[in-house]
């Protein structure tokens, strides 16, 4: 969770405790009634049933809290991100999700929270310092060039960055940053 004040890109912590929880989400599908997907078939043309993906999941975690989703393959982990994130898909959603009491909105969202992919999406010739400069540039038009170099140095030194910042993201075929550096850096981009 983020909060509302920021310095650069650099998140602060909240300056009182928030609160968020989902109550009771499920999200169910429509199949083909032998249990196979759809595919690209209308479920108007098929006969169909309804499959829970999730079905009556509720936590909540609170300021200075953390809450780990874990399960085996297909358990539906990325299908409950992906519902607490908004997003939409293919299924029906029911359930209540919070923020400090309130409905979890689109709003809400972009002001207090992101969601980081399993994968990341760095370009890979890229060095960690060009990448920051050019997501700081993209989101911050209104800085200034020595304040967009400050905000890019305040997010290498909050997530340790600074040692690799001229090292490229690299891929299978180029060495770059290490797991760990990518991880953060994707998270500095998020």
């Amino acid at each position: 969770l983020r909060s509302n004040r920021e310095v650069g890109m650099v998140v602060d912590a909240p300056a009182k405790p928030v609160r968020f929880e989902f109550k009771n989400c499920s999200y169910r599908v429509k199949v083909r009634s032998d249990g196979r997907g759809l595919g690209n078939t209308p479920a108007c043309c098929v006969k169909t049933k309804d499959r829970y993906l999730l079905r009556n999941v509720s936590a909540s975690v609170s300021s200075g809290e953390v809450l780990a989703v874990m399960g085996p393959s297909g358990a539906g982990k990325t299908t409950l991100l992906r519902m607490l994130a908004l997003e939409k898909g293919p299924g029906a959603r029911t359930g209540h999700v919070a923020f400090n009491g309130k409905p979890f909105t689109p709003l809400l969202y972009t002001r207090y929270a992101t969601f980081m992919e399993q994968g990341d999406s760095l370009w890979a010739f890229l060095t960690a310092r060009e990448q920051l400069e050019y997501a700081v540039r993209l989101s911050r038009p209104a800085l200034r060039s020595a304040e967009r170099a400050a905000a890019v140095d305040e997010l290498l030194g909050a997530l340790g960055l600074e040692s690799c910042q001229h090292t490229r993201a690299g891929n299978a075929l180029v060495r770059g940053l290490s797991g760990g550096q990518r991880r953060r850096l994707s998270l500095a981009l998020a």
